[in-house]
């Protein structure tokens, strides 16, 4: 009896699987495809230029060549949504393998055990071999959890043709700022260009303010925000001030769209920029003025109550998630990377704004006639850094970004909202909306010590 019962059910198995043949044939195929599925690995970056993105492509097809049955997909996630999307992804738990990500993230990230660290992987390719400071910007707990892809610096630029025509030199405090956009409008009627429509590097022009006034945003004592403190009041009271030399339509305008239009010739200032510009000037502005003599960069002023001049470095990270089931060939992939001919293609995509990270490459990379160009450029670049003037991505200290509610506060778009002046008028009064909005924030994520 029981041998009859598993007969009659191992028939009726065959007998299904017939039908599912007959009555569509692509069951079998699916079958088959499903035991045959290729492993992928998922890679996201945050760099919009085609030819550095033909680099990571090649990068996915030789380890696909390396590995049969590997399937290597290389996204481009811009820098702008890459806090949104990497949240979204994180919360139905189908994060990337391998991820660029902005440092202010890393703490976050690392609080919730969702990327591992990569000394391995610095030991593999030279851990001396990375500029010290990159290396302890992406330090925490005693382990290197991030390798930067790259690293810039943001300036101040300006025509620098105009202003010696004006007599004036580039200012080194936030009056002669002032005085000099005043000075300009000689030229333009709004001389200033404004990124108000870009969350991110709006927030990160405020950051660089700050510091540059003396001022932090957090205590990195008790976690308490610090937005109500005389320092940060003030760098409200001179924006607003800086504002009024800006198109109407600041509030609104996309930071790409400010480096473009001042390529192009509509503008004399734009207070926050990078060595990206140079590429946009190189095919905008006129051929005539297409040069540092005309498109000059200067260091953030410095307020009443500062004593230095603070700007932001650009130096996305690359992560490797910690559920990922292909750690190795995330691994690989980086290995390929940080290859010599591989790395110096992918920096010369965008000179000098992806300064390589390595200290073996950068005589050769230093040596392309087009950086030779901008010199005066990479200047100020090496005096941010070897003066120890550049902290990372929206941090106003060098350990800022070590808080791991940083990447929340400025999700929800708190700082955005009190230098627009949304809601209450005055520097005063947004100042204190903020404040209450970081503080119950940061309560509610638990991370409250004052």
């Amino acid at each position: 009896m029981k041998r009859s019962y598993v007969m009659f059910w191992s028939r009726l198995a065959w007998a299904l699987l017939g039908l599912c043949v007959l009555f569509n044939p692509g069951c079998s195929k699916n079958n088959e495809s499903a035991a045959t599925k290729q492993r992928e690995l998922i890679v996201w970056h945050v760099e919009p230029t085609q030819e550095a993105v033909d680099v990571l492509n090649a990068i996915a097809k030789e380890l696909e060549q390396d590995n049969p049955g590997l399937k290597v997909v290389v996204e481009n996630k811009p820098w702008l949504t890459l806090g949104a999307e990497l949240a979204s992804a994180i919360s139905q738990q189908r994060s990337p393998d391998l991820s660029m990500v902005e440092p202010y993230m890393m703490s976050s990230l690392i609080s919730q055990g969702l990327i591992e660290p990569l000394d391995d992987v610095y030991g593999k390719i030279g851990k001396e071999d990375f500029s010290p400071f990159l290396r302890e910007m992406n330090t925490f707990e005693n382990h290197l959890y991030g390798i930067p892809h790259a690293y810039g610096i943001g300036y101040f630029s300006v025509r620098i043709d105009l202003l010696k025509k004006l007599g004036l030199g580039t200012p080194k405090t936030w009056d002669e700022f002032l005085a000099m956009a005043q000075a300009l409008k000689t030229y333009y009627p709004a001389p200033v260009l404004l990124c108000g429509g870009t969350d991110f590097l709006l927030d990160q022009l405020f950051v660089n303010l700050v510091a540059s006034n003396g001022g932090r945003m957090f205590d990195p004592r008790t976690n308490r925000p610090l937005f109500d403190s005389p320092e940060v009041i003030q760098t409200l009271e001179f924006f607003d001030r800086m504002a009024k030399f800006a198109p109407a339509d600041w509030k609104t305008r996309p930071y790409q769209d400010t480096f473009v239009a001042y390529s192009k010739g509509d503008a004399a200032i734009v207070p926050l920029t990078a060595a990206r510009t140079i590429n946009q000037i190189a095919k905008d502005a006129p051929p005539e003025i297409a040069d540092p003599s005309h498109f000059g960069v200067f260091q953030t002023p410095v307020g009443p109550r500062g004593t230095n001049s603070f700007t932001f470095i650009d130096a996305e990270p690359w992560v490797v998630f910690a559920k990922s089931k292909n750690k190795d060939l995330a691994r690989q992939f980086l290995y390929k990377f940080y290859s010599d001919e591989t790395y110096l293609r992918f920096c010369r995509a965008v000179p000098l704004h992806l300064t390589p990270s390595r200290l073996s490459l950068r005589e050769r990379y230093f040596n392309d006639p087009f950086l030779q160009k901008w010199h005066s450029w990479a200047e100020v670049q090496v005096q941010v850094i070897e003066g120890k003037q550049g902290y990372p991505l929206m941090s106003s200290s060098k350990e800022e970004h070590r808080l791991p509610f940083l990447w929340d506060v400025y999700q929800a778009r708190i700082v955005t909202e009190m230098i627009g002046g949304k809601g209450a008028q005055t520097p005063v009064e947004r100042a204190k909306v903020a404040q209450q909005r970081a503080e119950d924030l940061i309560a509610k994520m638990g991370y409250k010590k004052w």
